[in-house]
This record gives C-alpha cells, structure tokens and sequence, in this order.
C-alpha cells in the first residue's frame, strides 16, 4: 500500500446561461462546493478512466494503460491490483449485487471480478468490446458491447451470459439501472438513440427530440425519476423520461461521464476543456474547473464527487456541499454482560436525495475480529467473551445514489456473570397443635400455633404415622390416625374456632376447637 499525496485547488466559479443558478444544499464542510482536492495514486504511465464507490467504503478506479484496478481507502491508503492481462484494457467498473465489484476489460473480452480484498477472476464477455456495466434490478450485471456486433449483453454473478443483439451501427456506450425497473443506455454510432432494455430482454429506441449526430456516451438516473446522458459531439446533457420523452440542455465543450450526486443534482465531467459541470433537474448549470482532464466519475460515501485523471495517476474529489452522511453511530446497548443478549442500534443517517439508506446488514466483533454468523441486531456473547471488547458495524446502502456506508460503535469491555445468590431459605410456616379431651364420643379442642415442623412425643396409645399427623382442608374435615380419648393432633391447615368432624379409621367424630 502506498500513502497518497494530495493538492487542493480552489473552485472558480463560470456560470452558463441556461437558467437560474442554483447550488441546492449550503455546504457542510470547510471545502466551499467546487473545490477539487488531487489524490496522487503513484502510478508509472496511468491513464485512469472508471471509477466507483466500493461496498467498502473506498473509491476504485480503473487504469487501462497500465492494466490495473486501484482502490483508495477512506484512510488514504492506495493498493493497485493488477489484471491476468495488462492489455486488457479495463474502462468501467461499478459496485456488483455480491459484494464484489465487477469492471470491463474492452481490448480483452472478459468481465472481471474484483473481491473488496483484491482477488480478481475473469469471465469471457461473450463480446467483442465490453465497455460499460451497470448492476440490473435483477441481480444480474449488464453491460453494452461497443463493437460492429453491437449489443447488451447479460451476466449471472457465477459468468453467465446472454446476449441481446442491436443494429451493427448502434455502437452501444454507457449503461444504467433505471428507475422504472429496466436498463438504459445509449447508441453512441450513427443509429443515434437511447435505448431501453428490459430484465426479460424486450428492446426499445428512442430519438425524437435528440438531436442529430451526438455520439451519446455516459447515462445515469437522476433523482427526478428520470435518466440524464452526455452528448458528446452537441455539447450537451439529455434527460429522458421512463415513456422516451427527450429534452436537451446545453452545456460547455464535450460532456463525457454523468453520475447523480448526494445534493439532488447531476454531475457530470467535461474532458476537452478539464472542467466538472453540475446540473440541476430544472436546467441549470455550474462549471468548476477540474484537473487532470477529468473522465468517469461517481458519487462517494464522504458526498463529494470522485474523478477518474485520465491524464495522469491521479483521482480528483470535488466538494458538493454535502458531508459523509452520518449523523449519529450505533452503539452497543444492554447489561453489558458475557452470556446476556446485548443490542446494536442508534445510528441515524442523513438523506441524499430526500431518502435515508436501507440498512443493509450489522456486523459484531470481539476484540476485533469478526464473529461468523453474527448478523442480527441482537448478539450473545459466550460466558468465555467476558474481558473482551465488544462492538458492532451497521451498513447501509443509499439507492441513489447507489454509494454504500458503514459505522462502527465504540467498544465495549464485557463484564462477567455476578456470583450466584445462595438460595432463599424456605418460607417458615406454621400448623396447629390441637389437645383434645373426649367424652360420649365428642371431642373439646384447644388449639396453639406452633412451627409447620413441630414434632410431639404421643402416648403409647396413640398411632401416629411417621412422627406426624396430616391434616385435611378444615372446611370439610380433619384425617388423623388416633385411638385415645386425650391426644395431641397436629393439624398442617391452621383450624380456626368452631366445629369440625375428626375421622378415626372407619370412625368419625365431632370435635370443637375453642
């Protein structure tokens, strides 16, 4: 990994007449909107073209000279990973429904596969002249075939394809996922259209309203329901609705790369004359300079907008007036106990384009590392976890633009179970002790409280099973085995004054306990 080195360059503002200006949301940060900070990326005869926002929280870049995909991370670091075959000539790259990120490689045919750590498969294209990709609403990469055997072409995240043919003078350039549930693209040759394709593979074209000869290069949706497009030859930005309606709105020299930004806008770069345009839905436009002839670009999960240099080994980050999106991280909530449920939960985001992210997954580490399997909001650490921090990662993932970000909680430290308490000694009950004086077959009884354990020496005439006698509910009637005129009962249910009927064996007996 290499540091990279940076240089800010103040933005110059040169408005054109379209409309009214509008800058949308004041800026956030210390960086007035337009500003450009330049990210050396240490590269020998780079000619950096894509970019995209990793599921990572980085930036990756394509480098078709050197035959390279670079990620930048939030921290700085720069890593360069270089492909099977160094003249395979990657042009774009975009964040894949795996994980993954997946890119083009036009010279050499192939889809390439890049994983968040840098391990990188390749896949034949199925194409002559793979150029740009774009992740469909259906789980699938789609990218257009810019070639004579023009086409849209179809892959399954295993490498699948499918091939949907076009005119061989349609030259299909830039792709995206559209509002609407379809893909979008443009027809950069002389058939001069916007095409529309479904998951199914149903191909539409549409032209009125465009004007003639634009060589229509870069698409993106915008958050106003609609898609926006570079044309390249008219100096201008197209907007089409989701049924083909078309409006055109001027624009400095040669627009090439357009993506949504975070502040209700559209950007979009001007490589000819190394400028950075953004637009508003209504019309209206800004110029910024740029640096380095600016190329693709594309939204990062800090709110600038990311450039490709294509002249030189450098990405360029311009201020949009919108700041990383985090407003509050999770925390870890609970006893904070080893062995207890414990709870991720709290963070709040901001919106981008009026829409909060979906949180997408949560993620826990002990002292670190990842726990496997741990992926809910709720986790239980082990009684053995006690000692150990304890935090958590919640992701999410805004839909446009389509930028993913993740934060993390402090750490906790785990405490261990308290001891057990002894448990509570029994509850002291009580029972009545009952003397009884007969006569004529009745029965006087005084009765006294006395411990539930209380035990009595009889006389011998008396029969008392196992030390004790058990009493029966005082409602009805009081079992006791005795066969004395004067005895001592002990009865379980305390007896209250009044009459009650004393059985002996087969004998029953009224008694009074006064």
């Amino acid at each position: 990994m290499i540091g990279a080195a940076f240089r800010k360059i103040p933005a110059v503002l040169s408005c054109i007449a379209v409309g009214v200006m509008g800058l949308g949301a004041t800026p956030a940060s210390a960086d007035p909107v337009g500003s450009v900070t330049v990210h050396q990326l240490a590269l020998v005869g780079a000619e950096m073209w894509g970019a995209a926002a990793g599921p990572d929280g980085a930036m990756w870049f394509t480098d078709v000279a050197g035959g390279r995909i670079i990620r930048r991370g939030s921290d700085g670091a720069v890593s360069h990973f270089d492909l099977p075959d160094a003249t395979s000539y990657p042009t774009s790259i975009v964040a894949g429904p795996d994980g993954n990120l997946w890119f083009t490689e036009y010279v050499g045919g192939k889809i390439g596969r890049i994983t968040p750590s840098g391990v990188i498969t390749d896949f034949d294209a199925n194409a002559s002249g793979p150029w740009d990709i774009a992740a469909g609403p259906d789980g699938n990469l789609w990218y257009t075939d810019f070639a004579d055997s023009a086409a849209v072409v179809k892959m399954t995240p295993t490498g699948s394809t499918t091939r949907y043919p076009l005119a061989t003078d349609a030259y299909p350039k830039g792709i995206t996922a559209g509002p609407d549930g379809n893909l979008w693209f443009t027809e950069s040759g002389s058939r001069n259209r916007i095409g529309r394709i479904t998951p199914s593979g149903i191909i539409d074209e549409f032209n009125s309203g465009l004007s003639t000869n634009t060589q229509s290069w870069d698409i993106a949706a915008g958050p106003d329901g609609n898609l926006w497009f570079t044309e390249y030859n008219a100096s201008k930005i197209g907007r089409i609705t989701p049924t083909g309606t078309i409006n055109e709105f001027s624009t400095g020299p040669h627009p090439w790369g357009i993506a949504a930004g975070p502040d209700g806008a559209l950007w979009f770069t001007q490589y000819a004359s190394n400028a950075i345009g953004r637009m508003t839905t209504a019309g209206s436009m800004t110029e910024y300079p740029g640096t380095g002839a600016p190329w693709l670009l594309a939204t990062g999960p800090d709110g600038s907008m990311w450039f490709a240099n294509r002249n030189g080994d450098s990405a360029g980050q311009m201020a949009t007036g919108m700041v990383a999106p985090l407003r509050t991280s999770p925390s870890v909530t609970g006893t904070l106990r080893a062995g207890e449920a414990q709870q991720c939960a709290g963070e709040q985001w901001d919106a981008w384009n009026g829409t909060a992210p979906a949180v997408t997954s949560v993620s826990w580490m002990l002292d670190g590392a990842a726990v496997p399997g741990a992926n809910s909001r709720s986790f239980t650490p082990s009684l053995t976890d006690a000692g150990k921090l304890l935090s958590c990662a919640v992701t999410a993932a805004y839909s446009l633009p389509a930028v993913t970000v993740k934060s993390s909680s402090a750490s906790v430290t785990l405490t261990a179970q308290p001891a057990p308490e002894p448990p509570a000694p029994p509850t002291a009950r009580s029972a009545q002790l009952l003397t009884c004086k007969s006569s004529n077959h009745r029965a006087r009884c005084t009765s006294k409280e006395v411990p539930a354990t209380y035990r009595f020496t009889a006389s011998k005439k008396v029969k008392v099973r196992k030390g004790k006698v058990t009493a029966g509910d005082i409602s009805e009637k009081v079992t006791v085995a005795l066969s004395t005129r004067n005895t001592r009962i002990l009865a379980k249910t305390p007896l209250s004054r009044g009459k009650y009927t004393l059985k002996v064996g087969h004998t029953s007996r009224p008694i009074r306990v006064i």
